[in-house]
């Protein structure tokens, strides 16, 4: 029994009878969208080494922690990278950085500094984050957030955040 070039998993030769649909030869029911999607969250929520844990939309001009990812429950994060990426315009205004943590301050896991965000002056560019000496570890239920220093210029930026989820 093998996939066969159809997704269909069973005998994959001569008429195909006996085949099924591949998430119904794993799961044991025909998919939906739904029950796809609840299977595709179990596996990746068990499954250990560096991946994208958020990509999320945030307010330049707003001088209070946003949330960028929160840990699952059972399970603790180290991150690795948060990356600030497609401005919604020119942010070269912006006179400070911002910081990131999992504290009330948003200020414990890594710090952005102004050259990095002021230069974000299209969609095409991103900047590096710079981390502390150590890496903070997030426990189950912890809210990773961002805190723009100076929310004088008003914008977006997307910011994909990059971590070691266990």
């Amino acid at each position: 029994m093998a996939f066969g070039s159809n997704g269909q998993f069973g005998d994959t030769g001569g008429s195909g009878e006996g085949a099924v649909p591949a998430f119904e030869a794993i799961v044991g029911e025909p998919a939906d969208n739904e029950a796809l999607q609840e299977v595709l969250d179990e596996k990746l929520s068990n499954t250990s080494g560096i991946a994208l844990l958020a990509s999320e939309t945030v307010q330049t001009n707003v001088g209070t922690k946003q949330t960028l990812y929160t840990v699952p429950t059972g399970k603790k994060c180290i991150v690795i990278a948060v990356i600030p990426k497609e401005p919604s315009g020119d942010l070269s205004g912006l006179e400070s950085g911002a910081t990131v943590g999992f504290n009330v301050g948003a200020n414990n896991v890594l710090s952005i500094v102004k050259s990095q965000l002021s230069d974000l002056t299209s969609l095409s560019a991103s900047a590096p984050s710079t981390f502390g000496a150590t890496f903070i570890i997030g426990t189950a239920g912890e809210v990773l957030g961002i805190i723009f220093e100076d929310a004088s210029v008003t914008g977006t930026i997307q910011t994909d955040v990059f971590g070691y989820l266990y």
